[in-house]
């Protein structure tokens, strides 16, 4: 005669199964992490790549990030360019305006705008949400990954420090926003004519009618549609580098104020992560207007240098 299971020898099974669970769940989700954060290490550097070919064909210098009007012969003070540049208009001089910058005129590099995206990361559709489906003329691209606007059309010989100063990383935060790419920091040159080079100045503005002089010529943290945390993984961000060295670092814990490191693209962060303010760096006694300290291709990551 078989003998079946008790009330309580199947309860002490279940328990089991739970403690187990409990145990092994966390690990489950750290591997899942784990997994994202390494696609996303992995899109970045091919992205990186991708901007270093681009730069062998144009003299080391690298992509513009800058938005200009070709109808006014002057850049704008757009932050954003719809990407791909042609999903909402087919009007030349539209297409042109937006195609001209990052990450529009290195697509024929990368010819794969999904390395754009963080792996994993929630879309944010808020702004192409204005326009139908219906309507739209080619399908979007979702965009994560923010190329150091201090880079715009410099030489990538003449960056001080390549293995650390960022050519991109995450600054749009936790998020893919579709529709819109974007450089962070940015530079601003509105109103200046395109015959005049917009690029990062260490002694000055980028250019004399800069738009922003109180902020030497630039901002940062670029227009989103929604805030975002500025760890993208693990409590973190992903930086590649001018020498396109891909790399995860680890950031200053919610909450943190006056935070001031070789790392950390925020001084302060709110409870949820996200970045709320920057430091700023001129030349010591320079009386320059200053700019974000890590993503100056001339700083040298020496504060004692710096003001």
């Amino acid at each position: 005669m078989k003998k079946a299971f008790t009330l309580i020898e199947l309860l002490v099974v279940i328990a089991i199964i739970a403690i187990l669970a409990a145990i092994l769940f966390p690990v489950f989700a750290q591997a899942k992490e784990a997994a994202k954060k390494t696609q996303t290490i992995s899109n970045a550097k091919q992205m990186g790549t991708s901007l270093m070919i681009y730069t062998g064909d144009y003299d080391d210098l690298f992509p513009s990030t800058n938005m200009t009007n070709y109808a006014s012969g002057a850049y704008i003070t757009g932050t954003v360019s719809d990407t791909p540049a042609n999903w909402r208009s087919n009007n030349a001089a539209w297409v042109s305006a937006n195609g001209s910058v990052f990450p529009n005129n290195t697509f024929p590099y990368s010819k794969n705008s999904q390395i754009l995206e963080a792996a994993g990361v929630p879309a944010d559709s808020t702004w192409a949400g204005g326009t139908p489906a219906a309507s739209r003329l080619a399908a979007t691209w979702f965009n994560s990954l923010t190329m150091n606007g201090f880079l715009s059309g410099f030489s990538q010989t003449a960056i001080n420090e390549v293995s650390r100063i960022p050519m991109l990383w995450y600054g749009n935060g936790k998020q893919k926003v579709e529709g819109y790419g974007s450089s962070n920091p940015l530079l601003t040159c509105a109103g200046s004519s395109l015959n005049t080079p917009c690029v990062f100045n260490p002694s000055g503005y980028p250019t004399a009618t800069s738009a922003y002089a109180g902020y030497g010529g630039v901002t940062f943290s670029t227009a989103l549609p929604n805030a975002a945390s500025t760890y993208v993984h693990n409590g973190g961000q992903v930086y590649v580098h001018s020498d396109t060295s891909a790399k995860f670092v680890k950031l200053a814990a919610p909450n943190t104020v006056n935070n001031l490191t070789y790392v950390d693209p925020y001084a302060d962060y709110d409870a949820n992560g996200v970045g709320l303010s920057f430091y700023t760096c001129a030349p010591l006694g320079s009386g320059a207007p200053g700019y974000s300290c890590i993503f100056r291709p001339d700083f040298d990551f020496n504060y004692d240098n710096w003001e």
